[in-house]
Order: structure tokens, then C-alpha cells, then sequence
């Protein structure tokens, strides 16, 4: 047996169901907001995808490289705001703002765990062009909508900001501020007093370190007191986006400010935010993102603005796999009783089929017992039998596996009926 690469798996039908479902509440929400679909190919220059490198993202190391015939080196996408960097930056007459979504595949070569592959999903979208607490809240309004459509309930959507961390920094006069964003990332990952004892590294004296553990501590309307004088205006732009989530009809108990909260400080410009969901803290964040003002430029383009959001598909279904109920993938099962009715049973499924109902022919086990046991399994509501009788007077028998009942109806007569529901 050859097991599939490490860090990718196969999706059997029963599983692909449930994500598929998944991924269509997602898509009607992200369309809802007047996002549209774009697809990108899977792999791109290396260069292109190493240029986020310049702004110090730790993903360009997990990157699936390899050469062409050519020699070209190319490398299989780890996320998609490169690529939409790209096509953006190429194309300065895009109409703004620029409203994309997607839902595809991503790779990264990474420690695999629970909820994260090396082969993984995401949908996400980006809305480039303007800069806006509404824009930033729409994006939080979106994430909230997409997991509530999926029957996720019990989550906290955590908003930070890179503009106020990076001014926490310099009210600590921090000398560097990257290897501080870096440790306070791993403030959950740590021992507490070995997280502790490095951060104080930090610090000039032990003072400091225990005013920014006392900030660190604090909830959000005593914190914002404390910073009113060293990040007033980004501080404001906060608020607006809190203010604009309560217009969205985000539930507040959804929302949480955590300013000791980073991601990927050095892709992102200002508002940040990561979600949780309550008994699954282990899966990490399960959708984040935020404001990233800097990279169309990085990629070529004009100084744009930026933001945007992706959901883990991965970690969403281990949430809601088991919540999910399955509907089965036809509405009627054929069963021609001989081999003589096969044809029959072939014009049938063609008729129903353009009537746009689902249904599939069982010829495969000569035992009708057998035939209806395999109905069961299948589990469909309805099955229609061919014998003698039916197929000489244009007929079929339809049994409804719930309640057992059965009766014979015209062809035509099953149409009209279904058409009739369908109106």
C-alpha cells in the first residue's frame, strides 16, 4: 500500500459532503458582501512568493520549491495574498475597491498536528483600496457571519493593533522590536516564569517589566486610559471599528480586544485580529487577519491600501464534522427487478434526471432483498421498483424508506408532482 504524502489526506465522500457544505455557507456569505470569486494558479515564482520575505514572514522557509525543465524555480502557494499582490500590482486600472474572495488549496511544509496539514484549505477574502474602520469591521462582520452560517457559536474574535503594540514598544523604549513582538507571540507557548524571565531581557529594569505586565493584564477601557496619551488616534481607529462591529450586529460577547495579541507582525500594518472557539483551543486560531497597507507596493504597484481575512477549512471541520448532518447524495434509487428492465430503468433515470432530480440505478445485486438493504445504507428517502407490471403499463412502484408506504404511479404523474413542489 502507498499511503498518501505526508501531511495531506484523502477526502472519501461522506467527508467531502460535509465540506463542500461547509464551503458553500462560507462562499453565499462571502457573496452576500459582494465579494467575488477569483482562482489563481497553485504555483508561482519563487521570487514572487519570497518577496513577502522582505517584510519578514516566517512562512518563506515552508515553501514547496522546486525547478522547471526550464530550470525556473517556482514554488506551490502558502497563502493567496501574494498572489492577489500580484494581480493587483499588475493592474493599476482595477476598479477599487477591489472585492475578492477565494476557497482553495494552500501548502506549506510545516509540523503537521491537529487541524493543520501540509496540504490545507482556506477561504479568505481581501478588499484592496481603502482604508476605513467600516472596511476593517466589515471584514470581523464577515469572519462572524461565516462561522455562525457553519453552526459554530461559542467563539471570540480577538482585535489588536500593530500601530498600538508597536507604540507600547517605544513607551518601554524596546531596542528591538521585532524579537519583542516575537516573545509576547509565544507568551502562550511557554513556560509562564521562562516567558517571563526572557522578556524581562527586554526591559532596562525591573520596573518597566512590571508597568507592561500590569498594561498586559488589564481590560480593554482601563488599558485604553493608559495608552490615551501615547496612541490617541490609534486608539480612535479602534473604537470606530468596535463601534461599526455593534452597527454590524456583531454580538459583543463575540468580540474581544487583546492588544497582547500579535500575528505575523511584520506582514501586518495596523488592525490585527485571530479567532478562537471555546473547547478547541488547541486547533490555534481558526480565522484571522487584518490590515496590510504595505504590500501591493512591495509587489510594484502604487501605495494601496489593504485588508482582508482567511478561515482554516481544516480547523472549522474538526469543529463542526460531527455536528453536520448528512443528506443523501441522491433522491431515488432505481431498482429494476430483472435484467430485462434495465432499459426502463436507464429512461427513467434519464427523465428524472433533467427534471432535475438526483437518482442513480442499482444493477449491481441480483437479490431484491439485497437491492433494498443497499437503499437503506445509502439512506434515501425513496425508491423506485421496475417489474413486469410497471414496465408494461409505463408505471413505477415508489416506496418511501421512512414509513414504508408504497404505490404505483405514472411517469408523467411523478413529473407533474415534482414540478408542482419545485413551484
Amino acid at each position: 500500500m502507498l499511503p498518501p504524502p505526508k501531511g495531506t489526506r484523502d477526502y472519501l465522500p461522506a467527508e467531502m459532503k460535509k465540506r463542500r457544505w461547509v464551503m458553500e455557507k462560507i462562499r453565499e456569505v462571502f457573496e452576500r458582501y459582494g465579494y467575488s470569486e477569483i482562482c489563481t494558479p497553485a504555483f508561482e515564482s519563487l521570487e514572487l512568493l519570497e518577496k513577502k520575505g522582505g517584510i519578514g514572514d516566517e512562512n518563506i522557509k515552508d515553501i514547496y520549491r522546486f525547478q522547471d525543465k526550464s530550470k525556473r524555480w517556482l514554488g506551490l502557494r502558502f497563502e493567496m495574498t501574494a498572489s492577489v499582490a500580484r494581480i493587483v500590482s499588475g493592474k493599476p486600472n482595477l476598479t477599487k475597491p477591489v472585492k475578492w474572495y477565494y476557497i482553495t488549496n494552500l501548502w506549506r511544509y510545516e509540523a503537521t498536528k491537529k487541524g493543520r496539514q501540509r496540504e490545507f484549505w482556506q477561504a479568505g477574502i481581501e478588499n484592496i483600496g481603502t482604508k476605513d474602520e467600516l472596511i476593517d469591521a466589515e471584514i470581523l462582520a464577515v469572519t462572524h457571519d461565516s462561522l455562525k452560517a457553519v453552526g459554530i457559536e461559542n467563539f471570540v474574535i480577538k482585535i489588536s493593533s500593530r500601530q498600538i503594540i508597536s507604540k507600547i514598544a517605544d513607551k518601554y523604549c524596546i531596542k528591538n522590536k521585532n524579537d519583542f513582538f516575537k516573545l509576547i507571540d509565544k507568551r502562550e507557548k511557554m513556560p509562564e516564569a521562562e516567558w517571563k524571565s526572557e522578556l524581562a531581557g527586554q526591559f532596562k529594569n525591573k520596573s518597566d517589566l512590571e508597568s507592561f505586565l500590569n498594561l498586559a493584564a488589564l481590560p480593554w477601557p482601563e488599558a485604553k486610559k493608559e495608552l490615551s496619551t501615547v496612541a490617541k488616534d490609534d486608539i480612535g481607529y479602534l473604537e470606530k471599528i468596535l463601534n461599526y462591529c455593534k452597527s454590524f450586529g456583531i454580538d459583543k460577547r463575540n468580540l474581544k480586544v487583546d492588544l497582547m495579541m500579535i500575528r505575523g507582525l511584520d506582514y501586518y500594518t495596523d488592525f490585527i485580529f485571530e479567532t478562537e472557539v471555546e473547547g478547541f483551543k488547541e486547533l490555534g486560531s481558526v480565522a484571522g487577519g487584518g490590515r496590510y497597507d504595505k504590500l501591493i507596493e512591495l509587489f510594484g504597484g502604487q501605495p494601496t491600501p489593504a485588508t482582508g481575512m482567511g478561515i482554516g477549512i481544516e480547523r472549522v471541520m474538526e469543529i463542526v464534522m460531527g455536528e453536520i448532518k448528512e443528506k443523501p447524495a441522491i433522491d431515488v434509487l432505481i431498482l429494476p427487478v430483472g435484467e430485462e428492465f434495465k432499459k426502463y430503468a436507464v429512461e427513467l433515470a434519464a427523465r428524472l434526471r433533467k427534471e432535475g432530480i438526483y437518482c442513480d440505478i442499482e444493477v449491481m445485486r441480483d437479490k431484491f432483498k439485497k437491492k433494498m438493504a443497499y437503499a437503506s445504507e445509502l439512506g434515501v428517502g425513496l425508491v423506485a421498483i421496475i417489474g413486469k407490471e410497471e414496465a408494461e403499463k409505463g408505471q413505477v412502484t415508489l416506496k418511501d424508506m421512512e414509513t414504508g408506504d408504497q404505490k404505483k404511479f405514472n411517469i408523467e404523474e411523478i413529473l407533474r408532482n415534482n414540478k408542482s413542489a419545485e413551484s
